[in-house]
């Protein structure tokens, strides 16, 4: 069980943090640990939510006007693909999604999808490389 809507709240506090961020980010892991265990859950601490409470704590959001997600993959798709990435929408929603960027007659595009395919319709604003060997 992944309580994606806290998450989605933490995430979003998180970003707005500026030095604090590591003791805010430590008591939010602790406050949030004792709400789980209050409904008799045991989070370890590797799990998916904190993994994603750091990732959202740190500053390092690319700014997809500047820079995209390198493709390199090719297969049976147009374009190239991305690894998946932490993104950032312009709604504020955060999701995992990967993208697919290439030409097709004379116009560039770049489609992002979510892990079980489905096409992302928000606009993305940033995208932040995920850390190796996450289980996200």
């Amino acid at each position: 069980m992944q309580p994606i809507i806290g998450y989605y709240m933490l995430s979003v506090f998180f970003l707005n943090l500026s030095k604090k961020m590591e003791t805010n980010l430590e008591k939010a892991k602790r406050l949030y640990q004792a709400q789980v265990n209050i409904h008799g859950y045991e989070l370890p601490e590797n799990s998916y939510v904190f993994q994603m409470m750091e990732l959202a704590a740190k500053p390092n959001w690319i700014d997809i006007e500047i820079q995209e997600p390198i493709s390199y993959e090719k297969g049976n798709w147009d374009g190239l693909r991305t690894d998946f990435v932490l993104v950032q929408t312009s709604s504020g929603n955060i999701t995992k999604a990967r993208a697919y960027i290439g030409f097709m007659d004379g116009s560039k595009f770049c489609d992002w999808y979510l892990e079980n395919d489905f096409e992302l319709h928000e606009k993305v604003t940033h995208f932040m490389k995920l850390p190796q060997n996450s289980d996200f």
